[in-house]
């Protein structure tokens, strides 16, 4: 019986979903402690809003259809899709079966706080409708304000 980890692995490689990496600066010894620093896509100060936004927003549009609440599931426990384009549709298209089906009706939508690539091109999106630029905290904030308003 193959590991469940080396599925999960081998799933998000061929979705091209990289594991983003939590930089813990403890000794901060730079000469700008004031200044703000930029934000980006990659940023913490954007990735955990942004995961919390998108993870509502389904939530709020599908939770009463294909939302599974069972426990320990999805972003905390919090459950997730089930049933749409899942992650057993995706093997299946890519040619691969020989992987443990536990987890199959999973749908990769879940995915899509974590991708680098959804996260540019809502940003890109954005940007192109209110030609804003993702810059500091107030912008975070009118982007995500941006996402919830334009989510249907």
């Amino acid at each position: 019986m193959k590991n469940i980890n080396e599925d999960i692995l081998r799933i998000k490689s061929l979705m091209n979903i990289i594991q983003e990496q939590l930089e813990l600066d403890l000794d901060d010894n730079t000469d700008n402690s004031d200044a703000e620093s930029t934000i980006t896509i990659e940023s913490p100060e954007f990735t955990k809003p942004f995961k919390e936004k998108v993870f509502f927003i389904l939530k709020d549009i599908y939770g009463n259809t294909n939302w599974s609440n069972e426990k320990g599931r999805g972003t905390r426990g919090r459950g997730g899709f089930v049933n749409i384009y899942t992650v057993f549709d995706l093997m299946r298209e890519k040619g691969l079966d020989d992987y443990e089906e536990e987890g199959g009706d999973w749908s990769i939508i879940n995915y899509f706080d974590t991708n680098p690539k959804v996260r540019k091109y809502l940003v890109d999106l954005w940007k192109s409708e209110t030609s804003n630029d993702l810059t500091n905290e107030e912008s975070v904030k009118e982007f995500l304000l941006w996402m919830s308003r334009n989510r249907n």
